[in-house]
């Protein structure tokens, strides 16, 4: 079958099964099967796709037909300009998530030598993309599931990371407290246990332990809040994603704790998705 063609009816059965941007995604899902760029698709539409290959691409639409997201499928995701390995032990990045990334580096881009702990490293997007982006700086991450650390590990040394250590912990658990860090990292939990405000493909896809927290999504940000300065270096700070909704009670709990709201930032939907703060 042709290209275009292949293209017509898978675009027409994702459209079927509600998938509002289908033609982009069955273009991204073809790319990925043939292993060519877009400039390909559009000059060689006329090009016979072999039936390995034509097989392959059709179990790939069944998948997507059933709301399986196109990061799992595929098995990467874009992060800053890089494509990171991804599978269903981890949350699939997002841009929103960049803000951590371009907070950091504003205020630290000069800096050098910086010690980063990431805590929930899932992908490892987050601290891969800083100790690529800061010079001599140097990370621990943490996160409660093995198998999450296994893909950072990949991700790690699919970019030639190696200045960064890996660790099984719920949270600080498995933390010394004999190193300081100048700047905590987390994209935690937040989203409450029984919400139905989550898009129908992440609720069944994505895993629920990186999504969802029990005391209206806010267990992780009070641990945090409590045992974070004992980690922290002078003038360390904290910066942290949230909720859309969350900014005044995760504000609170760190304020309460002693901690100084330094900044806050906007999602690309105009919300406080992030906050910075200061020992």
């Amino acid at each position: 079958m042709k290209i275009e063609r292949l293209l017509q009816e898978a675009g027409t059965r994702l459209k079927n099964a509600g998938i509002e941007s289908y033609a982009m995604e069955a273009r991204i899902l073809l790319k990925a099967v043939l292993g060519v760029s877009e400039e390909f698709l559009l000059l060689r539409s006329q090009d016979e796709v072999d039936l390995f290959k034509l097989d392959l691409f059709e179990r790939f639409v069944a998948r997507r037909a059933k709301l399986e997201p196109v990061a799992y499928i595929i098995g990467f995701r874009e992060f800053y300009g890089r494509d990171f390995e991804v599978s269903s032990y981890v949350l699939i990045p997002r841009p929103d998530s960049e803000i951590l990334v371009e907070a950091i580096l504003e205020d630290y881009k000069l800096h050098e030598g910086l010690q980063i702990l990431e805590l929930g490293v899932g992908s490892g997007c987050l601290i891969i993309t800083l100790l690529l982006e800061l010079k001599k700086a140097s990370g621990v991450a943490v996160d409660i599931s093995a198998d999450a650390i296994e893909i950072a590990r990949k991700n790690a040394a699919r970019f030639n990371v190696s200045n960064i250590e890996f660790n099984k912990s719920d949270w600080f658990e498995s933390v010394t407290q004999e190193r300081k860090f100048d700047i905590i990292v987390a994209n935690p939990p937040y989203i409450e246990s029984d919400s139905l405000e989550v898009a129908q493909e992440t609720a069944l896809y994505e895993p629920h332990l990186a999504l969802f927290a029990a005391d209206k999504g806010l267990v992780a940000y009070k641990e945090i809040a409590i045992k974070a300065r004992s980690f922290l270096s002078v003038n360390g700070s904290i910066y942290l994603e949230i909720g859309y909704d969350q900014e005044d009670a995760v504000t609170g709990l760190f304020v309460a704790e002693g901690y100084l709201l330094h900044q806050k930032y906007r999602d690309l939907g105009g919300y406080i998705r992030c906050l910075h703060f200061k020992t």
